[in-house]
């Protein structure tokens, strides 16, 4: 954006080279392609007709050959957030001096949740709730939807900031329904089954309309652990738990019982998240700690999206309650849905292996 000003207004400011004045004062978000779930393909990746993966060819991510677990986390090397001084009286109402701050993701994708905090002290809230509600009319007439969300959307127990009052639903995933006298993956390397089944399990999620959430973590080395979803309607929270550091290899089959199948190693401490599900699951506590019995997703309310903001009134109570319904019964195989699901994915892959390969014996025909 270029500010053009008349040469002979004297009243104009020249740019001064003052680069914490700018950032003070302008909101800086680098706009990026979607990562559409980890489906895109590298853009510098060399094309050689005839030779497409299979993740461009209507794949599940969690069956393609080439799997990006961490697809997620290429934004995340460099700044997450800016801030920048924030005048909340535009309209000049207020007979004093009223100002606050804002917390600003620096990276923009279409379908990821972005996030803008808005921070204030020497402002009433009356003339913040008339600016937030200036936004959230001018985001409309965009095409966008502005929803609230508290400060600890998961509410997760164990930590400093959880909310005596609010707690997550732990909703389980069986994944035994889908076991045919052998594991899960059993076609693709055992080193990738962790990767997979995280995979399997944000598919779920996007099957029932979230979008992802970048978070930022205190601790880099755990940034991949836990990953964050909202519904489209802004009214649900989901939180999917991908078991890094990634399976080391097992070398007996004493390990392999004591483990369990789908877990990862036992000297991995738990998160929060983890924990709860213990509890809750076996009625153990957080130090009572069992790694085979964690799949599944952590569900929480937006309890903040009053009717006020709901760009479509149609989302209610019973319309929440319906969409948690769903995805239990989902989840749990109820009515086949899960192993159907789970057929109609390989289904996708077997029919583009057999287009694959139909290409490259054309190409060696005409060869």
């Amino acid at each position: 954006y270029i500010v053009s000003s008349d040469k002979d207004d004297k009243d104009i400011l020249q740019p001064c080279g003052d680069i914490q004045g700018f950032e003070n004062e302008w909101m800086e978000v680098e706009v990026k392609p979607p990562l559409n779930w980890g489906l895109n393909t590298s853009p510098v990746a060399l094309k050689v007709p005839n030779s497409v993966s299979d993740r461009e060819r209507g794949v599940p991510h969690f069956l393609c050959e080439d799997i990006d677990a961490e697809y997620s986390d290429c934004d995340v090397d460099g700044i997450m957030y800016n801030r920048m001084r924030l005048e909340t009286d535009v309209t000049g109402k207020s007979d004093r001096v009223e100002w606050g701050h804002t917390r600003y993701q620096t990276v923009f994708r279409p379908d990821q949740a972005y996030e803008l905090v808005v921070e204030w002290l020497t402002s009433s809230g009356s003339i913040v709730f008339e600016l937030l509600s200036g936004w959230h009319r001018k985001a409309q007439s965009c095409g966008l939807q502005m929803i609230p969300i508290p400060h600890d959307p998961l509410a997760l127990p164990y930590s400093n900031k959880s909310d005596p009052l609010r707690g997550p639903i732990f909703v389980p995933l069986n994944i035994k329904c889908l076991e045919e006298r052998d594991r899960l993956f059993k076609e693709f390397k055992e080193d990738t089954y962790t990767e997979r089944l995280f995979l399997f399990q944000e598919a779920i999620v996007q099957r029932f309309g979230f979008i992802s959430c970048r978070v930022e973590h205190a601790n880099k080395a755990n940034r991949s652990s836990e990953h964050q979803y909202i519904h489209a309607t802004g009214t649900v929270f989901i939180l999917v738990s991908s078991a890094m550091p990634k399976i080391k290899s097992r070398t007996s089959s004493s390990v392999r019982s004591s483990t369990g199948r789908y877990s990862v190693h036992a000297d991995v401490v738990p998160s929060p998240h983890e924990a709860y599900i213990t509890r809750h699951v076996s009625g153990k506590n957080k130090d009572d700690y069992d790694n085979s019995r964690k799949m599944g997703f952590l569900w929480c309310w937006n309890h903040m999206v009053s009717k006020r903001w709901r760009t479509n009134q149609g989302v209610d109570t019973n319309f929440q309650l319906k969409l948690l319904r769903d995805f239990r019964e989902f989840c749990i195989n109820s009515e086949d849905k899960l192993r159907t699901f789970w057929q109609e994915s390989w289904d996708a892959k077997e029919t583009a292996m057999s287009f694959m390969n139909s290409s490259s014996s054309i190409s060696n025909n005409l060869i």
